[in-house]
């Protein structure tokens, strides 16, 4: 399924992050150094006695979220959006009254990046928190380097931004972020419009190439385009041999899977006079940013297309405006002008409205309630539709809802994974930079 929906009109926590959205800054990349003290949001009220059980020590009847930030290092920059979008939704949680009749308290932690422990540091300071969810940092990689701490301290854990590589089964876990088949399946609906009859997937052999590849070519398929898969080692240091095999192939329009790479073969295509005008090409990435480009001079690109998640326009300083893939007309890419600013909203408003929806801060009951409150419930019930918090609250007490919220709907499957999400689209302008590119929005929906 394809459909075009305008991009949600931001709440307050759109209108702060956009502010604060910084440049362009790669959707994947993560660093940091030394862990920065957490600062703790405190309740606007004093709670209640609650008695907590022994064998779920975070159930107390408050709801606490751990927020993981980058507060240091390479993507230190993303760290204030990133902030007050979990502060701003908890502030429209806590107004509208609150969850299990006490208000939701934020825990904030230093990210860091994959090459110190920064970020498990801040998990044991949540679980001595006893916070009840976990919502993970804009990068895969630090979010896996801290899985059997989040484990062992019985949290539940919310990825918004890039996904883990393989969803963790001893801890409840909910992915806003959208998958990597997801994105092989906007990729392929999307380069489906070209109405091409023939397509190249030429891909990283490596998990990410080859789950994304799937998708692609699968949902081609079944659109009735005839499609090759090439896959290549992403450690060689030459692919012109993968070059040539490429064109080889006479195919009407490739598809790109890879990462930095990958302008390497844009290199061999335009010295083979087939860029930009010769050969409709397609990049699919998860660290989309200018750097892929730098070496080209302009206009040589002009006409290639990016496909990607929604939070990488904000990411790369671009502008959605015109037509969605549908021809329908996209309002504007203000709900995420703070790159991953509207998926942390989000996770925040998403677990509060499960903790309502199933009268308990336990993470287990969290994750399964989530659905219910996504559009995604196992009988089909979407129930109420609703953008903010305050109506969906008044929703969740009786039953399924659907929270359209800033990047939504996600529609959580049983799994707690999402299968719809935001896409967008990049045609490269003359000046050969994304920011520069005409992007259209659209969304995807897995299955």
């Amino acid at each position: 399924m394809l459909r075009s929906r305008p991009i949600p009109r931001p709440t307050r926590a759109v209108a702060v992050t956009a502010a604060l959205a910084v440049g362009a800054v790669s959707a994947a990349a993560c660093s940091g150094n030394d862990a920065a003290p957490p600062a703790t949001t405190a309740p606007t009220t004093a709670p209640t006695s609650t008695t907590i059980d022994p064998d779920n020590p975070t159930i107390d009847g408050v709801l606490r979220i751990g927020v993981l930030v980058p507060e240091t290092g390479g993507q230190a920059a993303l760290g204030p959006a990133l902030r007050t979008a979990a502060q701003a939704a908890a502030d429209d949680v806590n107004e509208a009254g609150g969850v299990l009749e006490q208000p939701v308290e934020l825990v904030f932690g230093d990210a860091g990046d994959a090459t110190t422990d920064t970020a498990g540091a801040s998990v044991d300071t949540f679980a001595g928190r006893k916070v009840d969810v976990i919502i993970g940092p804009p990068s895969s990689g630090v979010t896996s380097l801290v899985l059997d701490k989040v484990a062992r301290s019985t949290a539940a854990l919310v990825s918004p931004g890039n996904p883990v590589a393989t969803a963790p089964t001893d801890v409840p876990y909910l992915q806003l972020a959208p998958g990597l088949e997801l994105l092989g399946t906007a990729v392929g609906r999307h380069v489906a419009t070209n109405g091409l009859p023939t397509a190249l997937v030429v891909a990283r052999d490596d998990p990410f190439g080859q789950r994304v590849s799937a998708a692609v070519a699968e949902t081609l398929e079944a659109e009735g385009v005839t499609v090759t898969v090439q896959a290549y080692n992403p450690e060689s240091d030459v692919y012109s041999a993968d070059v040539t095999a490429a064109l080889a192939a006479g195919p009407a329009q490739v598809v790109l899977v890879g990462y930095a790479e990958l302008a390497e073969f844009l290199s061999g295509f335009i010295a083979q006079g087939v860029l930009p005008a010769g050969l409709p090409t397609t990049v699919v990435t998860d660290r989309l940013d200018d750097a892929l480009f730098r070496r080209f001079s302009p206009p040589v690109l002009q006409g290639l297309q990016a496909v990607a998640p929604a939070s990488a326009v904000a990411a790369t300083g671009a502008t959605a405006t015109g037509a969605t893939a549908t021809g329908a007309t996209a309002t504007g890419a203000t709900a995420t002008s703070g790159p991953f600013a509207a998926e942390v909203y989000d996770a925040v408003a998403v677990v509060s409205l499960a903790a309502a929806r199933a009268g308990s801060d336990g993470p287990k009951a969290l994750h399964a309630a989530a659905r219910s409150v996504t559009g995604g419930d196992a009988a089909g019930d979407d129930g109420e539709s609703c953008a903010d918090i305050a109506s969906c609250l008044r929703a969740a007490a009786g039953g399924s809802l659907t929270y359209e919220g800033q990047a939504g709907p996600y529609r959580l499957d049983g799994d707690g994974v999402a299968t719809e999400a935001l896409f967008a689209a990049f045609t490269v302008g003359a000046d050969n930079t994304l920011a520069g590119a005409t992007v259209t929005t659209f969304r995807a929906q897995r299955g």
